[in-house]
């Protein structure tokens, strides 16, 4: 009988671990979704020139970068996002009359 509470307890444990990893996971790759769909928001505010869409957007995309860069490292290692953030700060000097606000 203790053996069968044993397996028990260790499978719960297992079960625990699993699901706090999928969370963390599913936070990360949330980041990445988030940029990837303002990044889409972007393009979509060139093709159509609606310079607030990619004004705001570009802005929305730096504070996701400046909010979760631990994060859209571990899902986009080899991407250098002080690069895409300087892009992007591009497009608010731009679309944006001229005011550069990263925050």
């Amino acid at each position: 009988m203790k053996i069968f509470y044993l397996i028990i307890i260790f499978n719960f444990f297992l079960y625990t671990l699993a699901e706090n990893n999928y969370s963390k996971a599913s936070i990360i790759n949330q980041s990445k979704i988030n940029f990837d769909r303002s990044l889409e928001k972007i393009e979509q505010g060139i093709i159509n020139q609606d310079k607030k869409m990619v004004c705001i957007e570009s802005k929305d995309s730096i504070k996701l970068i400046n909010k979760n860069q631990i994060q859209l490292k571990r899902v986009e290692p080899y991407y250098d996002w002080n690069e895409i953030k300087k892009v992007l700060l591009l497009n608010v000097n731009k679309y944006c009359q001229g005011k550069a606000q990263s925050d």
